[in-house]
């Protein structure tokens, strides 16, 4: 019977390097509308948004980048420093996502002051206990089987429940305003119409795999398994945040439709 160690680890190490490409692909494609914060001038013409999709892709990179090193080139003087490094972009990765799901929505909600008050509720809870985990959580050295990360099971569930309370209300919010009245009657073409149905499919996907894991977590699978499952939630997660690299050209492009045809109309 084949090792599941031989077939997980490949798998791992494939999807965590299609994250790193992906990663990479929209740090670059993000370079020069970032770098644009050091030119007054044209600072206006950069959505923040974008700034923190560029955080997000450096977060996941530098936390795969660290695991790869943890994984194979580790020893009994780093093996703590460098597990504390890999989780904290572990939580910058993830926080930073919530962050992007939950702003998402609430221009969704044309910026409702409710749905802000629950938002930064959950993103504080989750902020937290991220940062409890970073003091729980971490690296130990044993002789026989080398360094191994030890997750703290209380900040680790918490994190967890951190993790979905963003989801459910990234997606209340996106539900809510898709399933209004005045926005069913909207074009199917319309700026606004785009804009939800795109917020509406990323916050249920996102929130389908967290709960997804959280099972997975506590139906005691194989870790082989698990590991998997981490790894298609990461290459998930940042597919979804960087396809807003290309609705925002997509939303651009419509708009510019929508205006000609009015400016046409006007004319006639």
């Amino acid at each position: 019977m084949i090792s599941s160690s031989l077939i997980s680890q490949p798998l791992s190490f494939f999807l965590l390097g299609l994250c790193v490409e992906n990663c990479l692909f929209a740090i670059l494609s993000l370079l020069p509308r970032v770098v644009t914060i050091f030119n007054a001038s044209e600072r206006r013409v950069t959505p923040a948004i974008f700034y923190l999709i560029f955080a997000l892709n450096a977060s996941l990179l530098l936390y795969d980048v660290t695991g790869f090193y943890v994984a194979f080139n580790t020893t009994v003087d780093i093996c703590r420093g460098v597990y504390k490094i890999n989780n904290l972009f572990w939580h910058l990765f993830f926080i930073g996502f919530a962050s992007f799901m939950l702003w998402k929505s609430w221009i969704v909600t044309d910026k409702n002051r409710v749905f802000l008050i629950f938002a930064v509720s959950a993103l504080l809870y989750r902020t937290i206990w991220g940062i409890i985990d970073l003091a729980w959580s971490g690296g130990y050295w044993d002789a026989e089987i080398g360094c191994y990360y030890d997750q703290n099971g209380v900040s680790a569930l918490h994190g967890a429940i951190g993790d979905v309370a963003c989801d459910c209300i990234a997606t209340i919010g996106s539900l809510t305003m898709f399933l209004k009245q005045e926005n069913r009657e909207l074009p199917f073409q319309s700026l606004w119409y785009q804009l939800a149905k795109e917020n509406v499919v990323r916050s249920i996907v996102t929130l389908m795999v967290t709960c997804t894991i959280i099972y997975l977590d506590h139906a005691s699978v194989h870790p082989a398994i698990f590991y998997i499952a981490y790894s298609v939630q990461e290459y998930t997660y940042i597919r979804l945040a960087n396809v807003e690299i290309k609705y925002k050209r997509r939303r651009a492009s419509l708009n510019s439709s929508l205006r000609a045809g009015r400016l046409s109309q006007i004319d006639s």
